[in-house]
């Protein structure tokens, strides 16, 4: 582990010192996918409030519920390791964690193997996801 955990978190410290050394502030995403326990199609992490700036937060939240995701808030997953990188204002890091039924076939989900790829699932979660994503930055990207 300390072979991979430790250059990866390294490398990650650096690239996100040079981008807040660069812009002056930075967002670190760190994106996720989950099955259960529970039935929203996305939960955003800021760690309860400590990683990201409310108006982040917000600004996320919305353009998804926009699209039409349900959203959930720390429930069940506040973020973890990586998330906690943040430190707002100027450095703020938030966790996104998609559903799998989302964008994958979970009909066969108790059996052995990974949820099946859904061509129709995963173009009709990127038509959504794209726009609103788009309109969370640009929020952000805003003074």
């Amino acid at each position: 582990m300390a072979a991979y955990h430790a250059p990866y978190h390294a490398a990650l410290r650096r690239a996100l010192d040079e981008t807040l050394a660069t812009f002056g502030k930075v967002l670190l995403l760190d994106l996720h996918s989950f099955m259960g326990p529970t039935e929203h199609d996305v939960c955003i992490g800021d760690c309860r409030g400590t990683s990201c700036l409310p108006s982040t937060v917000g600004g996320f939240e919305r353009a998804l519920q926009d699209h039409g995701f349900d959203v959930s808030r720390n429930d069940p997953f506040p973020g973890g390791f990586i998330t906690r990188h943040g430190s707002p204002p100027r450095r703020e890091a938030l966790q996104l964690e998609l559903r799998y039924p989302t964008y994958l076939d979970c009909s066969h989900i108790d059996e052995p193997g990974r949820p099946g790829l859904d061509p129709e699932r995963i173009a009709a979660a990127q038509r959504r996801l794209r726009p609103a994503l788009e309109e969370a930055f640009a929020a952000y990207a805003s003074p």
